[in-house]
C-alpha cells in the first residue's frame, strides 16, 4: 500500500496504469480539531486525490514523510507541517505520477540522486511551480530535498538502496542538525546560485514604496510598516489582530501625552482569523514583538490612518483581523505576498521609471533586470539594526528570531553588507553622472 499502484490491479497493463495515475495527484488532506481551550489544531495527511475535483480518494503511508521527526514532533506548528507537506507532495507528484514513464518507479524508496537533480532542474526553470525561480527559492528547495532524502533513508533503511550509503545529515558542536548536499544542477543553474538574490532597497526608495502603497494598497501600508520597523514575517502580518479584541488584544501601546512611546504586537498564540476557517498563515516564533523604538513616530501616523480604514468595516464577534482583503476578511499570506510583489516589482518600478529623478530611474532599470525578493522588507529592517550597531542578541530580539544564527550572519558580514549597499548607491550615482557627461 506504499505506492501509487495500490489503487490498481497488480497485473494491469503498463499503459493502462499510466493513464490511470494521470487522473490522480498527491495532495494534503486536513482534519481540523478545536480543543477545549479553543486552540485550533490542524492534522495533515498525504492523500491520493482526484486531479480534477481534488476529492480525497485514499490516505497514503507517505504521510510518515511529513510526520517523521526524531524529536519534538508535537511542537511543530501546523503551518510548518503544511508547508513541508506541500513540498513532499510536489516531489511525489513529479516522481511517481508526472514522470512515471521516464523514471519507472512506483515507490519513493526507489528514488535516486539523478531524479533529485532532475527535479531541481525543472523547479529552477519554472516547469514546476509556474515561473522561473529565484536563487533563494532554488537554495531553499535544494535544502528541503536534502532533508527529504534523509527522511527517506531513515524510514526505509537499506530498501532505499540508491541513496542509503550517502550521509545526509550531521550535527554540529551545538547539537544542531544540518544536511549534506549531494545534488548538482546543470551549468546554467549552478551559475545562478553563485549570486545573491536582490533584496536591497535604499531608504529613499523605501519612502517612495511606502507612499505608493497608500495609493494602491492603503489597507496594507501599516502592514508594510510592521515588516520594515518591527521585522514581522508575512505570515505573522496576517495573524495580527486589532486592539479592540476584548479578550486578547492583538496590539498594545503606551503614550506620553499624544505620542506613542512603546508599541507591541501579540504573536503568542495562533488564533482562528476567519469565520470560514481559512488558514491565513503561520507564526514562526510565538512572542510579544515590539516595534523598533526609533520608528515609533512614523508608525503612529500610519497606525492612526489604518484605524480610519478599518472603521469602514464591521467584524464578526471573535474575529478582529488587523489586515483585511476587499471583503473585510483577514488577508491570507498568499494574497499578501502577491500584492507586495506586485507593488514592488510592478507599481514601484513603473513609477520610478517615469520620475524626473535620475536616481529613481536608475533603480527602476535595476528592477527590470532583477526582482526584489519577498524577503526584502525584513532584510531592510535588519539593515537598519546593523547600521545602528546593535549586538547580535539585540538584533535577534528585534527580529523575533529563535536563535542567533541569522543575526550572527548579518553581524559577521556587516562590512560586506554595508559595502554592498554603498556600492548599490554608488553604482546608481555613477550611472547618473555618466549620463550627465554624455548629454
Amino acid at each position: 500500500m506504499g505506492n501509487v499502484s495500490s489503487l490498481m490491479r497488480k497485473k494491469q497493463a503498463e499503459q493502462d496504469y499510466i493513464e490511470t495515475i494521470q487522473l490522480l495527484k498527491f495532495g494534503l488532506h486536513n482534519e481540523t480539531v478545536i480543543t477545549e481551550k479553543g486552540d485550533v489544531q490542524n492534522i495533515w495527511f498525504i492523500a491520493l486525490k482526484d486531479r480534477i475535483t481534488n476529492v480525497t480518494l485514499q490516505l497514503t503511508p507517505y504521510t510518515k514523510l511529513i510526520r517523521y521527526s526524531d524529536r519534538n514532533i508535537d511542537q511543530r506548528r501546523s503551518n510548518t507541517i503544511k508547508t513541508w507537506g506541500q513540498f513532499v507532495c510536489r516531489f511525489l507528484n513529479f516522481v511517481l505520477i508526472d514522470n512515471y514513464s521516464q523514471f519507472k518507479i512506483d515507490d519513493i524508496k526507489e528514488v535516486s540522486l539523478e531524479i533529485g537533480n532532475k527535479f531541481l532542474e525543472e523547479y529552477a526553470k519554472g516547469n514546476i511551480g509556474g515561473e522561473e525561480k529565484s536563487i533563494q527559492a532554488i537554495k531553499k528547495e535544494m535544502h528541503r530535498l536534502c532533508k527529504l532524502y534523509s527522511y527517506i533513508k531513515s524510514i526505509y533503511k537499506k530498501d532505499a538502496s540508491k541513496i542509503y550509503k550517502l550521509k545526509w545529515r550531521y550535527r554540529d558542536t551545538q547539537n544542531r542538525v544540518h544536511y549534506n548536499n549531494h545534488f548538482s544542477l546543470n551549468d546554467n543553474d549552478n551559475e545562478r546560485l553563485k549570486f545573491d538574490i536582490f533584496r536591497d532597497m535604499p531608504s529613499e526608495i523605501f519612502e517612495v514604496f511606502l507612499r505608493l502603497s497608500k495609493i494602491d494598497y492603503p489597507e496594507l501600508t501599516f502592514a508594510i510598516a510592521l515588516q520594515a520597523y518591527a521585522g514581522l514575517r508575512p505570515g505573522e502580518i496576517c495573524n495580527v489582530r486589532q486592539s479592540i479584541d476584548p479578550k486578547n488584544p492583538g496590539v498594545t501601546y503606551q503614550k506620553i501625552g499624544s505620542k506613542i512611546n512603546a508599541f507591541s504586537i501579540n504573536l503568542t498564540k495562533k488564533y482562528q482569523m476567519r469565520y470560514d476557517g481559512t488558514d491565513v498563515g503561520g507564526i514562526k516564533k510565538r512572542r510579544i514583538q515590539k516595534v523598533y523604538t526609533p520608528y515609533l513616530t512614523k508608525l503612529q501616523e500610519l497606525y492612526e490612518e489604518h484605524l480610519a480604514i478599518l472603521d469602514n468595516y464591521e467584524f464578526d464577534d471573535g474575529y478582529y483581523p488587523m489586515f483585511i482583503n476587499e471583503n473585510g476578511e483577514a488577508i491570507t499570506v498568499k494574497s499578501y505576498r502577491e500584492k507586495i510583489q506586485r507593488l514592488a516589482n510592478g507599481h514601484l518600478k513603473d513609477f520610478l521609471a517615469k520620475s524626473d529623478n535620475p536616481y529613481f530611474r536608475r533603480y527602476a532599470q535595476i528592477l527590470t533586470q532583477k526582482k526584489l525578493s519577498p524577503h526584502f522588507l525584513r532584510h531592510y529592517f535588519t539593515v537598519l539594526l546593523v547600521r545602528d550597531n546593535l549586538t547580535p542578541h539585540e538584533i535577534a530580539t528585534w527580529r523575533g528570531d529563535k536563535n542567533l544564527d541569522s543575526s550572527l550572519i548579518y553581524c559577521n558580514n556587516k562590512e560586506d553588507l554595508l559595502r554592498s549597499i554603498k556600492e548599490l548607491n554608488g553604482d546608481i550615482v555613477e550611472d547618473i553622472l555618466r549620463e550627465v557627461d554624455n548629454s
